[in-house]
């Protein structure tokens, strides 16, 4: 029989007691979820032969690293400016190397370690969210996104379609 500790943790109190009850419901009632800030890790438990966190972040906070055990895994979505990379790291000594680089997209870290892109509203519920998203003229997006469409987005392009295509 395989035996893992398993701490899960959400910064919202109410997202860790949701989060709770579908754990319950999956059959998984032995699942410590915690109310938390993910960035400092959960130390009474370490170390950890595997870290998986489930949101973006700018930087590597420390505590993941101390609390990673020599040869455990550490798999972070890693936001470089506009890209969101996850990256498998393994922790040879004091050292994270990485094993894999992969594209993904997460929700931003929140918490003591978070960095949120500023947000600017357009108006009518729309929102702009990015690393510059302060220095787009939106009164020039709002009329380009005004615009009807310039060509078809399912039209396929290039020099042939594929047979059954029209």
């Amino acid at each position: 029989e395989h035996h893992a500790d398993v701490a899960p943790q959400a910064l919202q109190a109410d997202v860790a007691e949701e989060a709770r009850g579908h754990l319950d419901a999956a059959g998984y009632p032995d699942v410590a979820v915690l109310a938390a800030d993910g960035g400092f890790g959960h130390p009474e438990a370490a170390p950890y032969d595997r870290i998986i966190v489930t949101a973006s972040a700018a930087d590597i906070p420390p505590h993941w690293r101390e609390q990673l055990g020599e040869g455990g895994v550490l798999v972070v979505p890693l936001r470089l400016h506009t890209q969101c990379l996850s990256v498998a790291f393994v922790r040879e000594g004091e050292v994270l190397r990485s094993r894999s680089v992969e594209c993904c997209g997460f929700m931003h870290l929140r918490g003591a370690f978070g960095t949120a892109d500023p947000v600017v509203s357009m108006g009518e519920g729309l929102f702009l969210s990015g690393p510059q998203a302060g220095q787009v003229p939106l009164d020039l997006l709002g009329r380009l996104l005004a615009q009807p469409p310039r060509r078809d987005p399912w039209r396929p392009r290039g020099p042939a379609a594929p047979a059954g295509w029209r």
